[in-house]
């Protein structure tokens, strides 16, 4: 695990954490620095659980907590939907920001574990489109270890109470002009899965022309996350066209082609 509870108050628009915690007091710190950080940049927190759940945090007058209860199977489509419905009416109420906070064990009633990994890979595209922060906080003492480890790659960080760090291992954030996603941090075998679903998310919005990776504030990316960005290129009209490139990095991008990519 990469960063300290305290970070919980620290996330930016886009993030996108897993929190893991293995007792209730470090679940209960951590989403108690999310509010102290949503309180502080007037955001709203919408905060869903388990109906067996107690929110057990701190008073704050943008704090909204709700059991989920699913009528039928789960439509990860209309559950993005419905946040980004949240987040426009949190806007239209005054709030600079949205926090969603997911006690993760809600799932367990809904969801196979392929499936959870699958909408957790999903919702990436929402976070970086909207701005909006996501923590997903998962209780390890009700996942598998197995698990664990796949919902963890397909977010851009994970953290818990017992890691270290000051910051996200790695950010993703959705560029407009031109079209496509900067990359800042460190990208791995421990969260690359979340980049394919983002620009797959951006194709139709591109118009045929290659997506923009900037990667100039990239720290660092193994062949996972290269592999996954080569992936993606040959899918996407136009390919992909990466902007700040380190020598190093365009070197190992050009040894795992062939695929459309210029670099500038």
């Amino acid at each position: 695990m990469r960063a300290h509870a305290a970070t919980a108050a620290d996330l930016a628009p886009g993030d996108h954490v897993c929190w893991r915690f293995g007792d209730d007091d470090s679940r209960r710190d951590a989403l108690a620095g999310y509010i102290d950080g949503a309180r502080r940049d007037n955001h709203k927190v919408l905060h869903y659980r388990a109906e067996a759940d107690e929110p057990d945090v701190p008073e704050f007058d943008g704090f909204v907590t709700q059991a989920v209860d699913v009528t039928g199977p789960f439509d990860p489509d209309a559950w993005i939907a419905m946040l980004g419905e949240v987040l426009g009416q949190a806007r239209a109420e005054g709030f600079d920001g949205v926090r969603f906070a997911g006690e993760m064990t809600w799932s367990r009633g809904y969801l196979t574990d392929d499936r959870l990994v699958a909408y957790e890979r999903q919702v990436n595209a929402f976070y970086a489109h909207s701005g909006a922060i996501g923590l997903c906080l998962y209780d390890t003492r009700r996942f598998e270890p197995r698990v664990l480890a796949e919902i963890e790659r397909v977010h851009p960080d994970t953290a818990s109470a017992d890691g270290h760090g000051d910051a996200p291992l790695g950010r993703l954030a959705v560029t407009g002009a031109p079209v496509g996603v900067r990359l800042t941090g460190e990208f791995d075998a421990s969260n690359g899965g979340c980049l394919e679903p983002v620009l797959a998310d951006l194709i139709p919005h591109a118009g045929g022309h290659p997506l923009v990776v900037d990667v100039a504030a990239l720290r660092f990316a193994d062949l996972t996350a290269v592999t996954a960005l080569l992936r993606a290129a040959r899918t996407i009209p136009g390919g992909l066209r990466i902007l700040g490139a380190e020598p190093s990095f365009e070197r190992i991008v050009r040894l795992c082609g062939p695929a459309p990519v210029v670099f500038a």
